[in-house]
């Protein structure tokens, strides 16, 4: 999952750093502990035992925040509580 990255960036998300995220599951020396590495293999040979032509598949979620916009209450200049829904029809 991507916070951030402008459309511009999407490309090289998809080209790039998705390549990189699977070298780091394949790497000698992967950077995530012993125990993640056997339970993703233990899951990737489970996925091959169900269908022997499965391959790996990743979703690449990219949240976006293209505003400007700020909203205060009429009564005051702080902000608006946490968790505040906006509806503007």
């Amino acid at each position: 999952m991507y916070r951030g990255a402008s459309e511009s960036q999407f490309n090289q998300v998809l080209n790039m750093e998705l390549d990189q995220v699977s070298e780091v599951l394949r790497a000698e020396h992967c950077p995530l502990d012993l125990v993640t590495q056997i339970n993703i293999l233990c899951i990737f040979q489970a996925c091959k035992f169900l269908d022997e032509n499965w391959s790996r598949k990743f979703a690449v979620i990219i949240a976006q925040k293209n505003h400007h916009t700020k909203f205060f209450p009429s009564s005051s200049l702080d902000n608006l509580p946490p968790g505040r829904l906006l509806y503007v029809h």
